[in-house]
């Protein structure tokens, strides 16, 4: 049986995005849970904040619960499966993103993840995929972080065909 229906490859190639329902099994999302509530507790956000707080992690090591959520689970396979013939790289960072209530902002515009860091050769510090892996159900609007602009990674490559990448820095 495939990873992904022919459906699911045809949305993640024009929308760039693809939400895959019940990838991460209850005990894994558990026990990540649990991390992040030590987290937050080691370094909690301040008491009037609103919106998002981020925990980032850099060079998590493989026995990390949240690093769990990815390489115990379907969705590393069903990644990979998205970038075939190529493979991920070990996992370099990952990010806790919270979103405390209330909370009702709503970006204007997309924005391009990975560009402010560069490569020791000057390019820019880009990435393959970013996995959102949603522990909580988001079953209304505004009860989340994570905003997807559908089709945009086609407007970006269109852009950067036309200008080069150099245009990035302009």
């Amino acid at each position: 049986m495939p990873l992904l229906n022919d459906d699911q490859l045809r949305r993640f190639a024009e929308r760039g995005s693809v939400v895959i329902p019940n990838v991460v099994p209850p005990p894994l999302v558990q026990a990540a849970m649990q991390q992040i509530d030590r987290l937050v507790e080691q370094n909690p956000p301040p008491p009037d904040r609103r919106g998002f707080h981020f925990f980032w992690e850099q060079n998590p090591a493989d026995t990390d619960p949240l690093v769990a959520l990815l390489q115990a689970s379907r969705a590393q396979e069903i990644a990979e499966s998205l970038i075939a013939p190529l493979a991920l790289a070990k996992l370099e960072q990952l990010q806790v993103s919270l979103n405390i209530p209330v909370w009702n902002h709503r970006p204007g515009g997309p924005h391009i993840d990975g560009l402010k860091v560069t490569e020791p050769s000057g390019r820019p510090g880009t990435f393959t995929v970013l996995a959102g892996i949603f522990l909580t159900d988001q079953s209304a609007s505004d009860m989340g972080n994570l905003w997807v602009w559908p089709g945009s990674h086609n407007v970006a490559a269109s852009y950067l065909r036309q200008h080069g990448p150099d245009a990035l820095f302009d």
